[in-house]
């Protein structure tokens, strides 16, 4: 079978989560970091330009919203668009 494991907020599809625990054998298709080209391990959706965790985790026709990334590049864009938000509202207020 062929698909994505986990959504942007690392939980497992509720598909996913069924053929692994069914499955005899798994092959994982290699894919790298959109940042740093390292070993991708998770998916990070981009709104507006930044990192997100929230929203609905299927979006169809929106493929360019998600990025593979390493847990580093996806801590630290997360980490980022957090911080920008928080600089956001202390400006507005």
């Amino acid at each position: 079978c062929y698909g994505l494991r986990a959504d942007f907020k690392s939980r497992l599809f509720e598909a996913s989560k069924r053929l692994m625990e069914i499955a005899d054998t798994i092959e994982e298709i290699k894919c790298t970091c959109n940042f740093c080209n390292k070993k991708s391990v998770m998916n990070l959706k981009h709104v507006d330009g930044f990192a997100t965790v929230e929203g609905p985790s299927v979006q169809l026709g929106c493929e360019e919203l998600f990025y593979p990334v390493c847990f580093n590049c996806y801590k630290k864009q997360i980490d980022d668009a957090k911080r920008l938000k928080l600089k956001e509202k202390a400006f507005a207020n």
